[in-house]
């Protein structure tokens, strides 16, 4: 449970109130502070810290949900309040908000279909309301497991804040909470236990760098937490080529994301190369070896693109010594053939 609860908190990037740097269009009402507060309030539901919701329910059970969101401006604040699938970010943590990672094709019941539509509501000055979602979970009799998703609160009316000391109106924080919801069908999320697979790798350029990706897939309706990585790369003949580790990974159930390591050394050479992945948890281990190749036509475009890579001009060096080389012999032999030429007159 404990290790669940930090995941939660921390591995799955839930933060009540995440703020995110970006341009937007001016509002028509900028707060100087945050506009609106919100907070779990269901009293039969087992939550953390009015953090969360966990539900344990059996196939087709209907229970209820509630938000309670508190408007502190003095002006009317328009809220909306929005189911969403839990997903994996790119760098590999669960995440609940509307920025989507992406669902796997394995999932089949998604928190979406179990939950009302979004909700919008408009709060008087200084007001609150308590926002109720219904969450039926499937009919399908034999599925057990874990459905993750959650709700994003937002304000339409002052939803974003402006940095501190900037001049420019339109350079904003813009502020949500997210509720995650865990929904443990028929005892699921004791009871299934998470898988991985892993795809094949290919090599490509970010920021002009080469990076090895690779799509790793939680093809089970449970959550994977706590979970490490050591990944290398070796050379068809078993020479390493790179290694590195990574730690406090989590993924939704069902759910995938693209592993993006950073090839080492900077410069690529083309070959014939087998990657191999120790992904690890409390409970469960996998081991998967994938051979891919990287061609000369790959390799020469991601070095050619790779700032940090000096051009070698030794090949050309030499090619022009010896042309100079070439030249100058040839330049004493015809000297040499006049001569004697010359002479024997």
């Amino acid at each position: 449970m404990a290790n669940k609860r930090n995941a939660i908190i921390l591995g799955l990037g839930v933060t009540l109130t995440f703020f995110m740097l970006t341009l937007v269009p001016k509002q028509a009402v900028q707060a100087a502070a945050p506009s609106f507060t919100a907070q779990v309030t269901s009293d039969d539901q087992s939550t953390m810290d009015n953090q969360y919701f966990e539900l344990n329910l059996q196939t087709g059970q209907q229970t209820t949900t509630q938000i309670l969101v508190q408007n502190l401006i003095a002006v009317p604040n328009k809220i909306q309040i929005k189911p969403i699938v839990a997903t994996t970010s790119s760098d590999g943590h669960a995440v609940y908000t509307s920025r989507p990672g992406k669902s796997d094709k394995s999932l089949k019941h998604k928190f979406t279909q179990l939950t009302g539509p979004t909700q919008t509501i408009t709060l008087p000055p200084h007001g609150e309301q308590t926002v109720t979602f219904n969450v039926t979970t499937p009919k399908e009799k034999d599925f057990v497991g874990l459905i993750m998703g959650g709700y994003q609160v937002s304000s339409l009316t002052a939803g974003s804040v402006k940095s501190p000391g900037s001049s420019k109106a339109d350079i904003t924080n813009k502020v949500n909470y997210a509720f995650p919801a865990l929904v443990s069908v028929n005892g699921g999320q004791e009871k299934i236990r998470p898988e991985l697979t892993v795809g094949r790798p290919q090599i490509n350029a970010y920021a002009t760098m080469p990076y090895l990706n690779t799509l790793v897939r939680n093809i089970k309706p449970n959550l994977l937490t706590a979970m490490t990585l050591k990944f290398q790369v070796r050379t068809n003949k078993g020479k390493k080529v790179f290694s590195t580790q990574q730690s406090n990974l989590s993924m939704a159930a069902n759910s995938n994301f693209e592993l993006s390591l950073r090839w080492q050394p900077n410069r690529v050479v083309a070959g014939d190369y087998e990657a191999i992945y120790d992904f690890k948890t409390k409970s469960q281990s996998w081991r998967f070896r994938r051979h891919f190749t990287i061609t000369d036509q790959q390799a020469g475009q991601l070095n050619r693109q790779n700032q940090q890579i000096q051009p070698n001009y030794w090949p050309l060096f030499i090619i022009a010594g010896l042309l100079i080389l070439i030249l100058l012999v040839v330049f004493s032999w015809v000297i040499y053939y006049k001569g004697k030429k010359r002479g024997g007159r």
